[in-house]
């Protein structure tokens, strides 16, 4: 309807010259482009706007209709749907993964779940030792972790298990309880890291502008934000998962950048107001208390307990789930190796060894940037810790009477709200008994991270093992147990 017809065009100017007619097929052509210039394209844009949602409503239209289901699956609440599956895991750090979820999608959740605070600790366990040595040991302690994580993700492949729980009773049978201790000893004592970090956070600026102590700080946070959150159904908690992330890559370009923009100097604009010494051990030296910082790398690298659950997401049943979980575990902890050397260096070579275990508290209260890191890591702690205490509140109950727990473990009920509420203040009150961070860090990363991460990999993969496996099985056991002891006397 927009070509050119020039019969039509004569009849609309017969009997004028043909200059006239030349200069009205001239008129007409203009019009004719200004209607396609200003009508035609925003039409076509909207037509194919238009088809595009039109093919979106049909294919959402042609999938299967989700099916929900309850089951006694360790635990885990599953939800199905034509080519997606999605598990809620009741483990620590719990990753939330779907059906067919992509290398690169996966290795994100693990490293957000992973880094959580352990990292905050690192500069001060590395007080005394040479530079080289300490991230030596964060290197070497990481590629270990790295590979009994990928021992327990292949075993879960095996035996088809969602959890630990379950992959231990089908490897090793017996004492499935001691897994259950293991998860609420460590969920506890990361819970009360948790509460030792909302106070070191929010304290001072709580006393600072409303002049109330930090003890009252702690119990309040604890009262009237995290028991309210961990009444909610983790899956509504999962949406905050990109904030923890932002806030572990926030705190540690604050970390970094403040090692080298020359304020905390000895001539420094925030050198006064921080809290510095020279590091000793200087570039290759070594000392007993770098047996703090294997301790402390103990619970930065604790992401065991997501093995299972982060197999499972990867199986597309072509084959390739061991290759994609591989590729997700190499890519997460070469991840998680470089952020620790590098905050840990950049702390020392700013504070030395006068840093905290938090080394948030080192840097100066003039410092707008280490503000702004201290409360991102607040706000983390306190949408993170719901997902903690889960853990440390379903494996704690397992460990009582079973007419106990069934009353406990009901999703909604006053019991569990009372049982719930009690946890939340009994955990609140070591924190704050403890006074840092630094004692429940150390002991859970020395005695827990050292069962979870060495032992518990070794005694699991030791049924399947050759002979060669089994002395790399038993290597990697008395590891776990010389490093832990070690640990926790230091």
């Amino acid at each position: 309807g927009l070509q050119a017809n020039p019969s039509h065009d004569a009849a609309r100017v017969g009997g004028c010259s043909c200059k006239a007619v030349e200069t009205a097929k001239k008129a007409i052509r203009n019009e004719r482009a200004a209607r396609i210039a200003n009508g035609a394209m925003p039409r076509t844009g909207a037509r194919l706007v238009l088809y595009v949602a039109i093919a979106a409503i049909a294919r959402v239209a042609a999938l299967p209709p989700l099916k929900r289901s309850l089951r006694p699956q360790h635990g885990a609440l599953t939800v199905r749907g034509g080519s997606t599956k999605k598990t809620v895991t009741r483990n620590p750090r719990a990753v939330v993964v779907q059906k067919r979820t992509d290398v690169l999608g996966a290795s994100f959740n693990l490293v957000n779940n992973v880094a959580g605070c352990g990292f905050l600790t690192l500069t001060a366990g590395a007080a005394g030792t040479g530079y080289l040595p300490a991230i030596g040991l964060v290197a070497f302690l990481g590629a270990v972790s790295c590979g009994s994580f990928l021992l327990l993700g292949e075993d879960a492949l095996r035996y088809q298990a969602s959890d630990v729980r379950s992959l231990w009773s089908e490897a090793v049978g017996a004492n499935a309880w001691a897994v259950d201790a293991s998860v609420a000893a460590f969920c506890g004592a990361a819970a009360v890291i948790y509460h030792g970090i909302v106070g070191d956070v929010f304290g001072p600026l709580v006393e600072k502008y409303l002049d109330i102590p930090p003890s009252i700080t702690v119990y309040a946070v604890a009262l009237l934000a995290l028991f309210p959150l961990c009444q909610l159904d983790l899956a509504t908690l999962a949406k905050f998962s990109l904030m923890g992330c932002a806030s572990v890559f926030l705190t540690a370009f604050a970390i970094l950048y403040r090692a080298v923009d020359g304020t905390y100097a000895e001539d420094g604009i925030h050198r006064a107001s921080a809290v510095a010494s020279e590091a000793t051990g200087g570039c290759c030296g070594v000392s007993a208390k770098a047996l703090v910082l294997s301790a402390n790398l103990g619970l930065a690298y604790v992401a065991h307990y997501n093995a299972p659950p982060l197999a499972e997401s990867l199986a597309r049943g072509d084959g390739g789930a061991r290759r994609r979980f591989r590729q997700v575990t190499f890519l997460s902890f070469t991840v998680l190796v470089a952020l620790y050397a590098g905050v840990m260096a950049a702390g020392k070579a700013t504070f030395g060894d006068a840093a905290r275990p938090n080394v948030l508290l080192n840097y100066g209260a003039s410092d707008a940037l280490a503000r702004v890191a201290r409360l991102a890591t607040g706000a983390s702690i306190v949408f993170g810790f719901p997902l903690v205490f889960s853990g440390f509140y379903d494996s704690a109950t397992r460990l009582l009477p079973p007419a106990w727990e069934t009353s406990l473990q009901k999703r909604r009920g006053a019991r569990r709200t009372l049982g719930s509420l009690c946890l939340v203040l009994l955990t609140a009150q070591v924190a704050l008994a403890a006074g840092d961070i630094g004692l429940p860090a150390g002991l859970a990363g020395s005695l827990l991270g050292g069962f979870v991460v060495y032992v518990l990999p070794a005694m699991i993969r030791w049924p399947n093992a050759g002979a060669v496996g089994r002395v790399g099985c038993l290597m990697l056991a008395l590891l776990g147990v010389g490093l832990g002891l070690l640990g926790a006397q230091q």
